[in-house]
């Protein structure tokens, strides 16, 4: 149950993550920002799950420690997010 919440509260903070950078940096077509937000729901969930194994810390709900699940989903996915933009020109 624990891996399945840590997956979406990653998924919920990776889409999120995608959502502001698509805001800040446009997509330049349709393709990239979908290519955004698949990048950041994966990392989001990636990074989720990879923070709730690490560390131990904050309240905790089904098993899972969800503030640094929240907070591993919103800087892996911005990390991710932020290189994509920049390097691999995913926006205009």
């Amino acid at each position: 149950m624990t891996i399945a919440l840590n997956i979406i509260i990653g998924v919920l903070a990776g889409a999120l993550v995608a959502w502001v950078t698509n805001l800040v940096k446009h997509p330049g077509s349709p393709t990239k920002n979908i290519v955004t937000y698949a990048l950041g729901i994966v990392f989001g969930a990636l990074g989720a799950q990879a923070a709730d194994q690490l560390l131990n810390y904050g309240p905790v709900l089904l098993g899972s420690s969800f503030i640094p699940a929240i907070a591993g989903g919103l800087v892996l996915s911005f990390i991710v997010l932020y290189a994509g933009k920049a390097w691999l020109h995913l926006a205009n």
